[in-house]
């Protein structure tokens, strides 16, 4: 241990091996430093929780050297700059501004308090001594990710396993990279709560890989190696890397000699250069498997290009090779579960045969008491559960996800004594279960595997609030699904509400995962109010999610103007609802030129992006402002094609949106030719995705062509109209044959779509009825009757879960009521006839296709319908 270390642990007399967390020595001699300093110098009272983010800037700041003196300076510096903002505060008399300032200098975030209070103090003695924090403000530093635990936890590990203090800024810069908790906007609520989850995991696996570089170059006798080693252990990654490039000999030797190259890039992995330095590595990696070709190499390559890189398709060649040289066991253990998450994206049979491969491996290995032996073996069946969950989506894989779920549960009871970590895991697939349950409509024993897990998150949470936030809110979330769909849509509303009072008071400036899982939630909320038309609460909740983000926008308005952006696109669009088009079209072009003018941000939540642009030429249109929509739009269309040619995954899909948006204003403004330009080429381009990459662009691909369709109709062309029915038809038809998981689940979506295709064709010949000849209506309303028989030919084959049946019941009804106009449009009795036997035959068909379905709002309006259309059948 260094001397720094060394004069801590004599400040406090605690055991580094066995102290953690905030007991780590670390920690408490830096508390033990605070204080002395905060009596002896300044005499001031400061909050308890700055103690680890000082502790932080200690130790990972390498201009503090480790004595006395320099310690004393550098926190003397740092009080001295707190004083200063303090006195200020004080003076603040607006109460609420002086709230959020000392909120901010409570948590050291220095240059949030100057924005907030509009001073500036000088900063050159604070960056003299800490110039890896004051590089950047607040979360940002290099030694604050997410909370003040993370610091504390990691010093502590160091200590714990006798490593370099100046490896803890490595560390914590792994765990903000593996974990992506800056990139999370895009995350769903339970992939939040996994990723929070796997910080453990990560640390103990960079602590691993630290210990095998240390060991290689100590025990490899080449005097290149030895000399690699000395820098190693001085923390000095960069002469380390130009040590082993001296490395000559065979093939091999230099093979070797780039894979460790390799592994201690991925050491001092920094996010601002992440693209770089995993460049540089897969070089090296790629080098280190063609000249030391070997079972370990080609493992540990492939556990790169998964964990790193996701390139999942070329980890699997990589690691069959592994999989054909290793004959260890356990590490083929490891070898079948990178294969089962790496074909999981290409092919969920062979991903459950790699799991079965390493289920089998283990039940080979004698008794398998090994408590991580067992946890392994849990988590895999867990494993094989999500893939027969998200197979097929019908009701025999699912029962199967939750057999294999209960397996997992049994597996991980085996342990005779659990940890917290066993039983959270234990809960986890608990959960899974549950879920599993709820796809199945199977109410009560989803409830009771949720409330199951309630019973341990509400105590973990109680215990540790901060780590167990996001997985009781999840439970919460996960109760209100089922609740707002089985019984009582206010039933569902509350856990909901529940989810987000959990979340609330864990949002700080220093802890963003929060505000992401806040604003998820509040989403979900809307959804629900949508339903209930619940029109001022949205509001409400738009603007309490306002207030929550302002103090993100001031320290960091690169980050968190995109999440201001996504309120006011919801707000201008509920505005329109109201016909406040004054207030609907400031909000919503400000969200617009917000995204105009940053393109690059666009990526990180494309749905909302894509909303806010369709919002918009909605609004101007119905403004009558339509050569000012089609300038927005063309304009835009320049910009995402340029920035399209750089990263077409993150912007191709915009291009055709923008085309049919033009065609949109082309449409209004009866511009025929042009209108039908722009639609031909919106349509063909997402054709050729669907056609490409089958149900992943399918519903989109519907989408788009009932817009076509709808601008045919528009322009009295319903024959080209026809021919856009026919045109989907063929297309599905083709990825029906070629695309093995749109077999089940899609034909749902197409039901839906060719019977909006009826829908459409019959309101536009209502309009249009009375200047219209009654031969021609009559083919237009066989058309009607047609699109809907073709609708219910998919429906039948996608009837896997509750929501697609209650879909399929909506579409024959919508089908009654065709046939009921037809009842009294029809000139002849035999025709009437006709139409009150197939009204008939769908009500019967309907009504026994929801009959299961849970009574709720929704399903028992639904019923009522029928039968009040049915009032004159048998």
């Amino acid at each position: 241990m260094k001397k720094v270390i060394f004069f801590l642990m004599l400040v406090t007399q605690i055991n580094a091996q066995t102290s953690k967390g905030n007991n780590s020595p670390v920690i408490k001699g830096a508390k033990a430093k605070v204080e002395y300093i905060k009596k002896q110098v300044i005499n001031q009272k400061l909050p308890a929780n700055l103690t680890p983010y000082l502790a932080g800037l200690i130790f990972s700041n390498k201009t503090i050297t480790p004595n006395q003196s320099s310690i004393n300076k550098a926190l003397s510096v740092w009080f001295k700059k707190y004083s200063e903002l303090k006195l200020k505060i004080d003076k603040i008399s607006d109460g609420n501004t002086k709230k959020m300032a000392e909120k901010n200098l409570d948590e050291g975030n220095f240059s949030a308090v100057e924005k907030i209070i509009g001073t500036k103090i000088h900063y050159s003695d604070l960056t003299f001594t800490f110039p890896k924090s004051f590089g950047t403000s607040g979360d940002n530093s290099p030694v604050i990710i997410g909370d003040y635990a993370t610091v504390s936890y990691v010093v502590q590990q160091i200590i714990t396993y006798d490593l370099p203090e100046g490896l803890t800024i490595n560390l914590i810069n792994e765990l903000k990279i593996k974990s992506e908790l800056i990139d999370s906007q895009n995350e769903k609520l339970d992939n939040i709560n996994t990723n929070l989850k796997k910080k453990d995991i990560i640390i103990k696996d960079y602590i691993k890989k630290y210990q095998f570089i240390e060991s290689e170059l100590k025990k490899t006798p080449s005097e290149v190696y030895k000399r690699a080693y000395v820098f190693f252990k001085e923390g000095d990654y960069e002469k380390t890397l130009k040590e082993l490039e001296k490395q000559g000999g065979s093939d091999k030797a230099t093979g070797e000699s780039n894979m460790l190259k390799a592994k201690i890039l991925l050491l001092k992995l920094d996010h601002s250069k992440i693209d770089t330095i995993l460049t540089e590595a897969d070089k090296s990696f790629t080098i280190g498997v063609t000249l030391a070709p070997s079972g370990q190499n080609f493992f540990e390559y492939g556990k790169f290009l998964v964990d790193y890189i996701h390139n999942y398709v070329s980890a699997i060649n990589f690691l069959e090779k592994a999989d054909l040289s290793i004959e260890d066991n356990r590490l083929k253990v490891e070898i079948y579960n990178y294969l089962g998450l790496s074909y999981y994206v290409v092919d969920r049979v062979k991903s459950n045969n790699m799991y079965f491969k390493a289920i089998a491996l283990l039940d080979s290995m004698e008794t398998l008491s090994d408590n991580s032996l067992i946890s392994a073996k849990s988590q895999i069946y867990s494993n094989i559960a999500f893939n027969y969950s998200t197979r097929d989506f019908n009701a025999e894989n699912i029962k199967t996800a939750i057999s294999y779920s209960q397996k997992a549960i049994d597996e991980i009871s085996r342990i005779p004594v659990p940890s917290h970590s066993d039983l959270y895991k234990k809960t986890a697939f608990i959960r899974q279960k549950g879920q599993g349950h709820a796809m199945l409509n199977e109410i009560s024993q989803a409830v009771e595997c949720y409330n199951t897990a309630l019973l341990f998150l509400k105590d973990s949470y109680k215990n540790d609030p901060d780590s167990f936030a996001i997985d009781l809110s999840s439970v919460y979330y996960n109760l209100n699904q089922v609740y707002f769909y089985s019984e009582t849509p206010e039933r569902g509303i509350d856990a909901l509400k529940q989810a987000i009072s959990i979340i609330e008071p864990k949002i700080s400036l220093n802890s963003k995962i929060f505000l992401y899982a806040y604003e998820q939630l509040y989403t979900a909320l809307f959804a629900y109010y949508a339903i209930q038309n619940k029109v001022p609460e949205t509001m409400e909740g738009l603007n309490i999610i306002n207030e929550k983000l302002k103090p993100f926008v001031q320290e960091n308005p690169k980050e968190f103007l995109i999440h201001q952006a996504w309120i006011n696109s919801d707000k201008g669009y509920i505005y329109g609802l109201q016909n406040n088009f004054i207030e609907a079209e400031k909000f919503l072009l400000q969200a617009y030129d917000y995204y105009a003018q940053n393109i690059n941000m666009i990526q990180f939540d494309k749905q909302k992006a894509a909303d806010c642009f369709y919002r918009t030429n909605e609004l101007l249109l119905k403004l009558g402002k339509s050569e000012e929509a089609l300038a927005h739009n063309k304009k835009l269309l320049t910009e995402i094609k340029t920035a399209s040619s750089i990263n077409r995954f993150a912007y191709e899909d915009f291009i055709p949106q923008l085309e049919q948006q033009i065609g949109r204003v082309y449409t209004v403004t009866k511009e025929k030719d042009s209108a039908y330009h722009h639609m031909e080429k919106s349509t063909a381009l997402v054709e050729t995705k669907a056609k490409q990459y089958g149900s992943s662009y399918l519903g989109s691909y519907g989408n788009y062509i009932s817009q076509y369709y709808l601008t045919n109709l528009y322009f009295g062309d319903y024959s080209l109209a026809d021919e856009k029915v026919k045109r989907f038809i063929k297309v599905c038809d083709i990825i029906l044959d070629v695309d093995y998981y749109v077999k089940e689940n899609m034909q749902a979506v197409i039901g839906e779509v060719t019977s909006n295709f009826a829908v459409q064709l019959f309101g536009f010949a209502q309009a249009g009825s009375a200047t219209t000849k009654y031969s021609e209506l009559s083919k237009i309303y066989d058309n009607c009757s047609y699109y809907f028989l073709l609708s219910e030919k998919y429906f039948e084959n996608g009837l896997n879960n509750a929501n697609n049946r209650f879909k399929y019941s909506q579409t024959l009804y919508k089908s009654m009521i065709l046939e009921e106009f037809l009842f009294k449009f029809s000139q002849s009795d035999s025709q009437k006839a006709l139409s009150l036997e197939k009204k008939c035959k769908l009500s019967s068909k309907s009504l026994s296709n929801i009959k299961d379905l849970p009574d709720n709002v929704s399903t028992q309006s639904l019923r009522n319908n029928i039968k009040v259309l049915s009032f004159n059948c048998n």
